[in-house]
């Protein structure tokens, strides 16, 4: 699948896929980012909350029940603090985080939710949720001059393709590929990814000779299936390295609004030594199908942790590059369509400041101030149902629509 070239800079124009016409209701514009085209998928969501974590584990023990509480609760604060580093920052700048006080640590968060606890003898064991001040984590790091990732992308399924030598196989029972992405725990990150069921519905919706030929209505349709706005294609080969270790290569195919359908590949060894099965003598190695099961699911983790990474890296908001302003134009039917843009608006990250202008019958007219490159805050407002492209006709250089 091809599409024509376009601008970096918001694009020249809006562009769709040349889909026969039966299909052409089915979708909606796309809009190029990077560059190629974003495949706008419908389940558009709001993008999860990047400044929560949760689900940490606390363990504590102290001379009394209430002591061990204290304990866990500010271990829990700061466990959470550097989670929510990890999530925001890329790696290379996280030792130059600023050090922060309990004190200033206790101003930065909104709340502690204690999801399950139990107390006894001394020890303390539970697990909480922590919620940060927005506005609080975003000053703290821009004081630190720290450029960060919050733009979260719309939730992915996965579509995990093996090859084999009698054909690529997706919701077949012969797909340990599949197994394995069913197996591997759930994501708290930037990019949310969902496993299929690989029931009779998704083998109705996709198969593998469609998704791997990028086939817009299918890719939609599964999409649609799981309420989710991107999809990506994940195309996993066995080989045997020269010192005989298996080794993954696996190369990834991402649709939906800011990933344009780009590909990635990597190569993953089994390197890792033998492990005991559970009940067995420490000494005593997997058979090989065990084996193979845990290096995929392995596999399937470190996949996400670099789809992960490269959406952070192509998202971080540069502070250095400072604040620009532009005015826009919204077509309009009601006052609930500007609205709804503004709240798109106020909720992408690189925006800091929405003025309206004007407002007619027809279209409302705003300036919108937003930090660092105008390609992230197109994919921005691409995860809130946005899309930005440069105006065909007028004197306002930008139109905003809203996915219909």
């Amino acid at each position: 699948m091809s599409v024509g070239s376009v601008s970096r800079k918001f694009g020249t124009a809006k562009a769709c896929f040349p889909v026969p016409t039966a299909y052409a209701a089915a979708f909606y514009c796309v809009f190029a980012v990077f560059s190629a085209v974003t495949v706008v998928l419908p389940g558009v969501a709001t993008a999860q909350d990047v400044f929560a974590i949760r689900g940490i584990e606390v363990d504590e023990s102290a001379d009394s029940d209430a002591k061990a509480k204290t304990q866990g609760v500010a271990f829990a604060k700061r466990a959470a603090f550097d989670g929510l580093m990890a999530r925001l920052l890329v790696p290379e700048d996280l030792s130059k985080v600023p050090a922060i006080s309990a004190d200033r640590l206790e101003f930065l968060i909104r709340d502690v939710a204690i999801v399950s606890e139990k107390f006894g003898g001394g020890r303390y064991l539970a697990k909480m949720d922590v919620r940060f001040q927005t506005d609080g984590i975003r000053e703290f790091l821009r004081r630190g001059r720290l450029a960060y990732a919050e733009t979260a992308s719309q939730p992915m399924v996965v579509l995990p393709i093996a090859r084999a030598p009698h054909g690529d196989v997706l919701f077949e029972d012969t797909n340990p590929w599949l197994d394995a992405w069913a197996r591997t725990p759930s994501r708290d990150g930037l990019v949310a990814i969902v496993p299929p069921l690989g029931d009779l519905s998704d083998m109705a919706s996709i198969d593998a000779a469609r998704a791997t030929g990028g086939d817009i209505p299918a890719l939609t349709a599964i999409a649609r299936r799981y309420g989710v706005g991107a999809v990506l294609v994940a195309v996993l080969t066995l080989k045997l390295s020269p010192e005989n270790i298996e080794r993954a290569e696996v190369a990834l195919t991402a649709y939906g609004p800011g990933w344009d359908g780009r590909s990635f590949s990597g190569n993953y060894l089994d390197n890792d030594p033998p492990v005991a099965a559970e009940g067995e003598e420490s000494n005593t190695p997997l058979d090989p199908s065990e084996r193979r099961k845990h290096f995929l699911e392995r596999t399937a983790s470190q996949v996400g942790d670099a789809l992960e990474m490269a959406w952070k890296r192509e998202n971080l908001l540069r502070f250095d590059l400072g604040n620009q302003t532009i005015e826009i134009s919204a077509p309009i039917s009601a006052l609930g369509d500007w609205l709804a843009v503004e709240r798109g608006l106020r909720a992408a990250a690189p925006v800091s400041a929405v003025r309206l202008v004007s407002l007619s019958l027809e279209e409302a007219r705003a300036e919108v101030t937003f930090v660092g490159e105008p390609d992230r805050l197109a994919v921005a407002l691409a995860q809130r149902g946005l899309s930005i492209a440069h105006a065909e006709e007028g004197d306002v250089f930008y139109t905003v629509t809203r996915a219909r």
